[in-house]
């Protein structure tokens, strides 16, 4: 480089920082801002675009958890509709054919030889031998299972929307830091390039040049992390939601207010979910009821008859002529009362039946506990990161602030281009941070409302 100025005495000091002040103003003349950017690289490249509202109908209807509760809600109302018949009798249908050849014996010891005895019989009868007590606690314990299930499958549910919500959530958090990666190497190439000409000129050390390069290599190399990461994020919500096409998220972060039509403020953080009974604690509370239900069984098999009832029609002749057919009715019918007399004893079986009682109502006890505890500390957490977003968002600001400045200072050659990448790669860690603050905090308010008062359908 001495020999450069040496060779050219008319390009003294000034006319160098001129030259060094046009190439970095050359150099961000055409970046495009950081939104420009942000824009064309969460392009969609998919035909399916995935939204919020989207992803909620898909996760509905999906086959991966609609197929499994709609068997086992089928299976309850069966188990109902068996508890219900109860008093339905058995059906017998038949013939019976009586032959006999040969020698016989009388009641007073007389045989009688060459006896030919033949006779037949056609009937058919219903046999009614039910237990009212039984009976009507099954279908009673049968309605609440019933129900316990079907809210079972509703807790089941919204643990899955959640899930599905929450990579919906991640993917476009990764869709935004890519773009910001992307934007970052594409101004940082630009960058490089230039660098790469001041140094071939002798205007700067080659190992800001090299510097650069390595940190536009090493963006490259996050930009293919990330473009794994969104395609396992994909590919993971691909399959909850069962559709055998690639998808694609937009780069807006979703909202709850729009999506589900509710306010996390006035539906969580105002205290009205004390008063909510989500599908979680009411499984509990069936349970409760189904073990009472089962403890009333004991005391309605002692007062309770047993139900008893045979009619039978049948025919008899030898066989089965109508000159001979014989048209014979029977009816039994009683009413008894039969019962174990430890139903009515101390222990046993009532020590049993109250101990479920009891533990059913321990486990409500340890839920109310457990999670108030966990919204509670949801609130918290809530509003602690709200607080830390507010700052990454400031100091997001503050890094495109420094940003200007500093594009502006090289306008006039005042600036060193260490400076300039350090701004510059402070800027993407302050933008990727306030990214994964808001990821976390949609997730917490999309749990919280899950947890206190879900409102999935509008």
């Amino acid at each position: 480089m001495k020999a450069f100025l040496v060779s050219s005495p008319l390009f003294n000091t000034q006319n160098l920082v001129c030259v060094y002040a046009c190439v970095i103003g050359n150099l961000f003349a055409s970046s495009h801002t950081f939104s420009q950017h942000l824009e064309s690289a969460s392009k969609p490249v998919s035909t399916t675009m995935l939204t919020p509202e989207y992803v909620l109908e898909l996760a509905l209807s999906s086959p991966v958890f609609l197929n499994e509760s709609s068997a086992r809600l089928q299976m309850a109302e069966a188990e109902l509709e068996s508890a219900r018949r109860w008093w339905m009798p058995v059906t017998t249908f038949g013939a019976t054919r009586f032959a006999r050849n040969g020698n016989a014996l009388n009641a007073n010891g007389e045989i009688f030889s060459d006896v030919d005895a033949r006779s037949a019989e056609l009937g058919i009868g219903l046999n009614f031998n039910a237990d009212a007590g039984r009976g009507f606690t099954g279908v009673e314990t049968a309605k609440i299972s019933q129900k316990a299930t079907i809210h079972q499958i509703k807790a089941e549910r919204d643990a899955f929307l959640l899930s599905c919500m929450n990579l919906y959530i991640s993917a476009v958090s990764t869709t935004k830091e890519h773009a910001d990666f992307l934007t970052a190497s594409s101004e940082l190439s630009e960058i490089e390039k230039q660098f790469e000409t001041l140094a071939g000129l002798g205007l700067i050390p080659y190992s800001d040049a090299l510097m650069i390069q390595a940190e536009q290599l090493s963006l490259e190399s996050q930009i293919f992390l990330l473009e794994a990461e969104l395609e396992s994020i994909l590919a993971e919500l691909r399959g909850a939601l069962g559709l055998p096409i690639t998808l694609s998220v937009q780069s807006v972060w979703p909202s709850i207010e729009e999506t589900f039509g509710v306010s996390v403020a006035s539906n969580s953080l105002s205290g009205a979910f004390l008063q909510a009974n989500p599908p979680a604690r009411q499984v509990l509370h069936y349970r409760m009821e189904e073990a009472v239900s089962e403890k009333n069984e004991l005391s309605r098999e002692v007062w309770l008859p047993e139900l008893r009832f045979s009619p039978m029609l049948s025919g008899f002749g030898s066989d089965f002529a109508s000159t001979s057919l014989a048209t014979t009715t029977e009816w039994a019918a009683s009413a008894v009362f039969s019962f174990p007399l430890e139903n009515i004893i101390a222990g046993g079986k009532r020590k049993q039946s109250t101990a479920k009682i009891d533990l059913a109502n321990a486990k409500i006890s340890e839920w109310d506990l457990r999670h108030s505890a966990y919204v509670d500390g949801l609130i918290m957490r809530i509003s602690t990161l709200e607080k830390s977003l507010d700052a990454a968002i400031a100091s997001s600001q503050a890094a495109d602030s420094a940003l200007a400045d500093v594009l502006l200072r090289a306008s006039h050659g005042i600036v060193d281009p260490v400076v300039l990448l350090h701004i510059n790669a402070r800027r993407l860690q302050a933008h990727s941070y306030t990214i994964s603050l808001r990821e976390m905090l949609l997730k917490l308010e999309f749990e919280l409302i899950s947890e206190t008062n879900p409102s999935w359908i509008k």
